[in-house]
């Protein structure tokens, strides 16, 4: 009897405790989901593009909340000559990058720290360093209504991790001597892993440096986690790249131009950079 007593007792507790870890499992695998969807990658598609990127995860939150975000429509008639805003001085040299696919995006980053160091942008007595270059398809700003063909946003930071991104738009035409380096890299390479270029890149052959009149206003980045404070300075004029270049990139590089963001109240000041 006490046998059948402490065996019935024994299946009890075994009962409660297979319920127990189906339970727990259960909520492992329901935490897990929840983790799985709150680390979503972004992206520019449908389920994870512009409009969920709050959703995808709550660092976001400030794509749909800020009030300064961008890219912008920047009609010409709207910029403000402002003598305060043009100490922008550039020092670019031919400097040494790899180009790598990260996300969506395909990016050129320096290939070491001295790479950085020779590319700078200082406004006023703020110095900052380049730290990557984004190519967009087609160009996230646009000009008075119209897009460019692409847009390569140069990324520089400074000591406080405050970030400033130097616009440069281009359009189909003559052929780009500056880009034809990082240009052929690409077309050998599926970017499945990081690329150096074989040459160094001429930066600032990258740039209308015959025209360095440009557009500034404060911003945001224009991928999550959308950061704001930024200051953008987008140039007039676009440069150009040949048919034949646009279409490599094109075949790596998918459409990657958020939605234009409201202007709200603030200013876009016309500007001129200067080249160290």
């Amino acid at each position: 009897m006490k046998y059948l007593t402490k065996k019935v007792h024994f299946s009890i507790i075994l009962a409660t405790v297979c319920t127990l870890s189906i339970a727990c499992a259960q909520k492992k695998d329901e935490d897990k989901k929840k983790s799985d969807t709150s680390n979503l990658h972004w992206s520019y598609n449908k389920k994870t593009g512009p409009n969920e990127w709050a959703n995808v995860s709550s660092k976001n939150a400030i794509c749909v909340s800020g009030k300064s975000q961008s890219p912008i429509n920047i009609e010409t008639s709207n910029g403000k000559a402002n003598q305060n805003m043009n100490k922008v001085d550039l020092k670019f040299r031919p400097t040494k990058m790899t180009l790598e696919k990260s996300g969506p995006l395909v990016r050129m980053v320096p290939t070491d720290a001295s790479a950085k160091e020779l590319n700078s942008v200082s406004l006023g007595s703020d110095t900052y360093t380049w730290k990557e270059t984004q190519l967009h398809m087609p160009s996230e700003h646009t000009i008075d209504g119209k897009n460019a063909d692409l847009e390569m946003e140069w990324m520089f930071e400074n000591k406080e991790g405050k970030q400033s991104i130097l616009s440069v738009l281009i359009n189909e035409g003559p052929e780009s001597l500056a880009a034809k380096n990082y240009i052929q890299t690409i077309k050998k390479n599926d970017l499945q892993k990081p690329q150096a270029v074989t040459e160094v890149v001429s930066v600032l052959g990258l740039f209308p440096f015959d025209n360095l009149s440009a557009f500034r206003y404060t911003g945001s980045l224009t991928t999550p986690p959308c950061t704001e404070n930024v200051e953008w300075i987008v140039y007039k004029q676009a440069i150009t790249m040949s048919k034949v270049q646009l279409n490599v990139l094109r075949k790596h590089i998918d459409e990657t131009n958020r939605p234009l963001q409201k202007q709200n109240k603030r200013s876009i000041h016309s500007i001129t950079t200067k080249v160290k």
